[in-house]
């Protein structure tokens, strides 16, 4: 497994989960180009291929390995997931929690204290892009606004980084650029 080192205490990411730091490069923030509103399954490539193979997406995430990591989202602030794997975190492990619980619905007490007018106003903007794009569109308006629509358009997936304790990360989010988008279609086709 390649990895970088992350903390002092030496635990190493999976160099597929890390954000590329190249000041004025037109790059992906992470050798996986994923928005985070598609199923990682599906729609996840790495930049320089065609699609992340098994042994790709059953590498560890982490070395040594943790059987538990909680990925939490500034722009999020009340937002989190647990990733769980008793054999060690995988790739496809964080992909798929991250986006599984993502898709999760705000309850309404989240909604009103931790989202201004403004922010409430924009998401229901992006809500309702998401339902009218969607195969049933009314079922997905019943079903109500998700915490991926609060990520407004910075839905690329840039990376995870650790946080004060190597029990939590940070997952990085960016809005894709015009270029990242064309070629996240490229990739796709």
């Amino acid at each position: 497994m390649a990895t970088v080192p992350v903390t002092a205490a030496g635990l190493l990411f999976n160099r597929l989960l890390i954000p590329s730091i190249q000041p004025g490069k037109e790059r992906y923030p992470c050798p996986i180009v994923w928005d985070v509103r598609e199923d990682p399954l599906f729609s996840a490539r790495p930049v320089l291929g065609r699609s992340l193979t098994a042994s790709i997406l059953l590498a560890n995430a982490t070395l040594p390995t943790l059987p538990r990591l909680s990925i939490r989202c500034e722009e999020l602030p009340s937002w989190s997931c647990v990733i769980k794997n008793p054999h060690g975190i995988t790739i496809k492990d964080v992909l798929t929690t991250i986006y599984g619980s993502l898709k999760e619905i705000i309850k309404r007490e989240t909604w009103d204290a931790e989202f201004s007018e403004d922010d409430q106003r924009r998401i229901t903007e992006v809500f309702y892009a998401r339902c009218q794009a969607s195969v049933s569109p009314l079922a997905a308006q019943y079903h109500g606004v998700l915490w991926v629509d609060c990520l407004k358009s910075r839905t690329l997936f840039a990376g995870i980084v650790l946080g004060d304790s190597e029990d939590f990360a940070t997952l990085v989010l960016t809005a894709p650029t015009y270029d990242q988008m064309l070629a996240s279609m490229r990739l796709m086709t």
